[in-house]
């Protein structure tokens, strides 16, 4: 009885077995499609590999070799280059990721206790509100209140951590201003905006302190018929009023 081979499916007659001109033809048909790499996508790979089959993706440009448990780069030991705006979700120590979408390069590294994808242009500065992951001299620019931080590992063995590099408390993080050079004239008993005289400032964080300064020159018809009063509002609130009058 006519068995197969474990890797193509070939068609082994037995002893006795009449030859069959189309088991010739569809094993010839067979190795002719096996020879050289298999062409495929990341989404098409062979469902049932055989160890050592080799297969390049033409959407991601990498040669892989299927181990006997799962695929590996061809080259060996890592180093496939993967284009992509996502990292790989499965990738292998020495594995290069080229992010389409920023245009930077990325290596995965694995230094025996964790594994993660490094700048291959050395230390980065990740600019969010949160702390990334972190690697050793890593920068962190915290984008909510304009720290800098800098991962780093203790030689004794101690926890690493971020530690602040460049702290912005105290500084001065923004500066608005606004000029109105023509004239703005009312005739009320009550305060109204004065138009072009405001601005728009958007704290950091809540311990942001604002200081404001201004220049506006007034006047009035006179003490005995009308006088002029300005003040502050922080949106429809007014602000910079003292305990009493006087």
């Amino acid at each position: 009885m006519a068995t197969s081979t474990t890797k193509l499916g070939l068609t082994k007659p037995d002893y006795t077995d009449v030859v069959d001109v189309a088991d010739l033809n569809t094993n010839a048909d067979l190795i002719d499609s096996a020879a050289g790499f298999t062409i495929c996508t990341s989404s098409t790979r062979p469902g049932s590999p055989w160890s050592g089959q080799v297969i390049y993706e033409t959407d991601t440009g990498l040669s892989l070799v299927w181990d006997g448990s799962a695929w590996q780069p061809a080259g060996g030991g890592g180093g496939g280059v993967t284009i992509s705006s996502t990292a790989p979700a499965s990738p292998s120590a020495g594995d290069l990721w080229w992010d389409s979408d920023d245009g930077e390069m990325y290596l995965y590294y694995d230094d025996g206790s964790s594994q993660q994808w490094v700048s291959a242009a050395g230390p980065s500065v990740a600019v969010q509100s949160t702390a990334p992951t972190g690697y050793e001299g890593q920068l962190w620019l915290d984008d909510t209140d304009g720290s800098m931080y800098v991962y780093y590992t203790d030689p004794g063995g101690g926890a690493s951590s971020w530690i602040g590099a460049v702290s912005r408390s105290g500084g001065i993080l923004q500066v608005v201003s606004t000029t109105k050079t023509d004239t703005f004239s009312m005739a009320s008993a009550t305060f109204a905006d004065v138009t072009g005289l405001s601005v728009s400032i958007t704290p950091r964080s809540t311990s942001s302190k604002i200081l404001v300064s201004y220049d506006v020159q007034t006047g009035g018809p006179g003490y005995s018929t009308g006088q002029s009063m300005l003040r502050l509002l922080r949106d429809s609130t007014p602000i910079a009023i003292g305990d009493s009058g006087f």
